[in-house]
């Protein structure tokens, strides 16, 4: 397998099957054991990658003299930014739930479609993380140094109370709770739901006050990356079975998780099973 740098900064999987790797050389595709470069990104540093709702791959790079910004669909590959209207990169992109394509690039914010390409802001999106959905599922909020919340036409300031500021934000991600997780260059994690804000650096146990990148995964744990490593967030309920939640004893000896989700737990006086709120003895 020879792509085109083994420097890589971007991968997607496509969901008709293709992996799309971005290098530091330049973007191909690996499918049905084929590589596909593509000239039109050659000597680009392809660092964001999208597949739209119809299928087409949006591909953005850094350049020298001038980043680009490519839709590819099949083999045909139509770019822009030749004319330097992206500036030096193209560094995140996102659709939203309405369909937009949203595209960070040097030289700011802009919305790609539906309509003519339009710049929203005039601030350097350097993050391939600086987007996600906004409050209640609508709209967009972007992570340029503050982070920006979409109001109809124009984008505004998004309330942060007890947020460090300067914020320095460089990446956002909006939980399935709802929850808002920002990550800044130098001060930590925000993390702000239902009206508060929460914040932790490296005091806190954080790897480092930089941070990189911020998933989530499918069991809604939190995976927040550093210069210095990796940190995991989750929700750790701990919840207390006792005499009056019909537990035959009060003293424990043994406990057993069972694949069907029932905890069997042997007790002073027999054994009980719990499983979907009840105790049978």
């Amino acid at each position: 397998l020879h792509i085109p740098s083994t420097a890589v900064g971007a991968l997607l999987s496509a969901r008709d099957g293709p992996l799309w790797i971005g290098t530091l050389d330049g973007l191909a595709s690996w499918h049905n054991g084929r590589l596909t470069e593509y000239p039109a990104l050659a000597h680009q540093t392809v660092i964001a990658l999208l597949e739209g709702r119809d299928g087409t791959v949006w591909a953005g790079g850094f350049g020298n003299p001038t980043g680009k910004l490519c839709a590819i669909r099949g083999q045909n590959a139509r770019c822009y930014g030749d004319d330097g209207s992206l500036g030096a990169s193209v560094a995140s992109l996102y659709e939203d739930v309405e369909g937009s394509l949203w595209v960070g690039a040097a030289t700011g914010l802009w919305r790609w479609n539906p309509g003519p390409p339009t710049r929203r802001l005039s601030i350097p999106i350097p993050s391939f993380h600086a987007f996600t959905q906004g409050d209640h599922g609508a709209g967009l909020l972007v992570a340029a140094d503050s982070v920006y919340q979409l109001a109809g036409e124009k984008f505004v300031n998004y309330p942060l109370q007890g947020a460090p500021s300067p914020l320095t934000a460089r990446n956002v991600l909006r939980d399935r709770h709802g929850g808002l997780w920002i990550g800044t260059e130098a001060h930590g994690l925000v993390h702000s739901f239902e009206g508060k804000t929460f914040l932790f650096t490296q005091a806190d146990g954080l790897t480092a006050d930089s941070v990189v990148a911020v998933f989530e995964d499918r069991e809604g744990t939190i995976w927040v990356a550093t210069p210095n490593g990796l940190d995991q967030f989750r929700d750790s309920p701990v919840g207390s079975l006792s005499v009056n939640a019909g537990l035959s004893s009060a003293t424990t000896t043994s406990i057993l998780a069972a694949h069907d989700g029932s905890i069997w737990i042997g007790t002073a006086d027999g054994l009980d099973r719990w499983k979907d709120g009840r105790m049978t003895i």
